[in-house]
């Protein structure tokens, strides 16, 4: 009888240590895991780690094993322009803690009537209208929107992303009338200009003209200077070469002044 209960004892000690032993991998390996700790403001995002989902935020302690890692957090307004989701690669030793913080870009659209006004964010130019961008701004924060001839038009952002401004800026009826005033005047004094050229080149090919025909008929008359026998004809072919020399050297003359004076007036009626 009493070696029956020894014998009973061995075999519950041996059994004891059997579960004792197939117990300790597993210990082990949820000692070496490492751990996630994720924050993210918006509620709802549901995160990713290595294609499998691990639920939506917010969520508790993650435990995972370490190594390399692949996370991403799907942005719930992925679908909109200029939303992405939030993406990044990780390596994790054993037993180590890691936190990560998710954000989104937050957005902010500007569009004006009419377009292309500046706008300027606390006195600073960031661009022409349409204007999206991706910036985090505290609630309070300012726009001007401005546009020669218009009256400038202040936005107050609320703090709520996605941001969509669409402003109608109001004309300055005053200074737009006294620019159309200006411009009328400018368009008139470029059209003198052009008028002013236009007769100048005609001068100008005139004038050539006249010195070409001029310097042939002189050049003619010199000519038979040369060849005439007669003492009378030689004196007045003499003198009729002069003349129409004199004649062509102030044709080109007032060719070459006419020339560069029509450039220049043509010149002005562009600038």
């Amino acid at each position: 009888m009493k070696s029956i209960k020894n014998w009973t004892f061995f075999f519950i000690s041996v059994l004891f240590l059997l579960q004792k032993t197939n117990a300790q991998p597993g210990m082990q390996t949820q000692t070496g895991n490492a751990f996630l700790q994720i924050q993210c403001e918006q509620k709802g995002v549901e995160i990713v780690i290595d294609r499998k989902s691990r639920g939506k935020t917010p969520l508790p302690i993650l435990s995972i094993t370490p190594g390399n890692h692949s996370i991403t957090a799907l942005n719930p307004r992925r679908f909109l322009w200029g939303q992405f989701d939030w993406h990044k690669e990780i390596s994790l030793a054993p037993a180590e803690t890691l936190q990560i913080k998710i954000e989104f870009p937050e957005v902010i659209t500007i569009r004006s009537y009419p377009d292309e006004a500046e706008v300027f964010l606390n006195d600073e130019f960031i661009g022409e209208t349409p204007l999206y961008f991706t910036k985090r701004l505290t609630p309070g924060t300012k726009f001007t929107l401005r546009k020669k001839n218009y009256f400038p038009e202040t936005i107050t952002f609320d703090g709520r992303y996605p941001a969509f401004y669409n402003i109608r800026l109001t004309r300055n009826e005053q200074e737009y009338q006294r620019q159309l005033f200006m411009q009328n005047l400018e368009r008139k004094k470029h059209a003198r200009y052009r008028r002013a050229s236009y007769g100048l080149w005609a001068a100008s090919l005139f004038s050539g003209l006249t010195s070409i025909y001029f310097k042939q008929e002189a050049n003619k008359n010199y000519k038979n200077y040369q060849n005439s026998a007669s003492l009378i004809k030689m004196n007045q072919y003499f003198d009729n070469s002069l003349k129409y020399d004199n004649i062509s050297n102030i044709s080109l003359g007032i060719f070459q002044s006419t020339f560069w004076l029509s450039l220049y007036m043509l010149y002005k009626s562009y600038h």
